[in-house]
């Protein structure tokens, strides 16, 4: 008596055709899991934010500790350079740090800041490059000879 066990429950769909009934989800294509490099560029740019922190921290103690000291013939050294250097070194550490901990959290916001801050790091690398080799082939001025 019960041939289509599908109708004893109220279904109408037919016996058999469950498998069609259920839409597969659409592939997506060219999607690549990049979750462990990012997790692992996330964590070497919490290290380089702990690099960049120790040198804001040894900025300081060198202000405290050298700041007016200058070698004999010598103008004496600005406290108010170590500390910028300082605070410059806290504002890379802190960006570093919020941009690994985004990477580590596989967020598309600190993919695309580390993928723009990577390229101006590329481009002003190049530059100072070019200068350098400029500078290189400019001649020098010969020291005036008294006499």
């Amino acid at each position: 008596m019960v041939e289509n066990d599908s109708l004893s429950h109220g279904s109408d769909v037919e016996a058999g055709s469950a498998e069609r009934a259920e839409p597969s989800p659409p592939e997506q294509p060219g999607f690549k899991d990049r979750k462990a490099g990012l997790i692992a560029f996330g964590v070497a740019q919490l290290l380089m934010a702990l690099g960049m922190a120790s040198m804001a921290a040894l900025q300081f103690v060198l202000m405290a500790k050298l700041g007016g000291f200058a070698p004999p013939g010598a103008a004496p050294a600005s406290k108010w350079g170590f500390f910028g250097a300082g605070i410059f070194y806290l504002l890379l550490a802190l960006v570093a740090a919020v941009l690994g901990v985004g990477s580590i959290r596989c967020r598309r916001w600190a993919r695309a800041l580390n993928l723009v801050l990577a390229s101006l790091g590329l481009v002003d690398e190049s530059s100072l490059g070019v200068t350098r080799d400029v500078a290189h082939d400019v001649p020098q001025e010969a020291p005036a000879s008294s006499g």
